[in-house]
């Protein structure tokens, strides 16, 4: 039995084929169980990945009544844990990891929806940012291709709105924040407000999250109504990157798809972007 007891998470390695990962609020992030990686979501949800020996991956999610099964397992090593590491190290397991009970674990659904709308998408190296829904749903929504935001009226919160929601999540996620590094305005589209917006979401996002750098998705069409100077105000702001969704570089798709803009537009406001010395995805 070995534990590492990190700043920002607790490791448990009950033996070679098992491995938990926590985090400082206790709760769990992973658990490998002898060739399948169980991996809990934000709201419990509990998805698992292997590969059958010569075979291809398989993946999927548990039903709730099977991940608390799953959970149960987990707390038990943790207990385990705790009659058998060193007294530090079973301090920690014992006053941050015991108390999350298979029942406890699996209501971070209900806080999970007091706080968030359904998250529809991210860029994958954002999977670790603290998601902040400044808007729900997508400026345009009118691509052919994608399904994301259907039946989600375009909304943005108001100052007030953002402000308590940022909060609400800095509370929901507590010290597992140390395991978060920036800020991600979601949903699609965010950075489409405009600057009058922007700016006071900036400012409680700082406030609220102090020294994360923020990052959001645009689109050329919106990005576009943007006077290049705010580009650079919201740089100074924290924004550190946008996400554009280009799709391709072939006008005649692009209208197929019905996308706004044409290649030409995209690599000019891109350019314009880094000018402002914002990063682009």
């Amino acid at each position: 039995m070995r534990a590492e007891c990190r700043e920002a998470s607790t490791l448990i390695h009950p033996d070679p084929r098992h491995v938990l990962s926590f985090d400082r609020e206790g709760r769990l992030y992973t658990f490998y169980d002898d060739g399948v990686l169980y991996k809990r979501a934000l709201d419990s949800t509990l998805h698992w990945r292997r590969r059958a020996p010569g075979g291809p991956r398989e993946r999927g999610v548990l039903a709730p009544e099977e991940a608390r099964t799953v959970f149960a397992r987990v707390h038990e090593h943790a207990r385990r844990a705790a009659e058998l590491l060193d007294p530090a190290c079973a301090a920690r397991v014992t006053e941050e990891i015991l108390p999350w009970t298979p029942e406890r674990l699996a209501a971070e659904r209900e806080r999970f929806h007091a706080v968030y709308r359904p998250i529809a998408i991210l860029p994958p190296d954002q999977y670790f940012a603290v998601v902040v829904q400044a808007t729900e749903g997508c400026t345009w929504n009118k691509c052919t291709f994608c399904s994301f935001y259907q039946g989600r009226p375009f909304h943005a919160k108001t100052p007030e709105q953002l402000r308590a929601h940022a909060e609400a999540v800095r509370d929901f996620l507590g010290r597992q924040l140390l395991l978060r590094r920036g800020v991600f305005l979601a949903d699609g589209n965010a950075l489409a407000l405009s600057r009058s917006r922007l700016l006071p979401i900036f400012e409680a996002v700082r406030e609220v999250f102090p020294g994360r750098p923020i990052f959001g998705f645009v689109d050329l069409y919106s990005g576009e109504r943007h006077d290049p100077a705010d580009w650079g105000e919201l740089h100074v702001l924290g924004l550190e990157r946008v996400y554009v969704g280009m799709e391709t570089g072939l006008d005649e798709l692009l209208a197929f798809l019905n996308k706004p803009g044409s290649a030409d537009e995209l690599v000019a406001f891109v350019r314009e972007l880094k000018a402002a010395g914002v990063g682009v995805g």
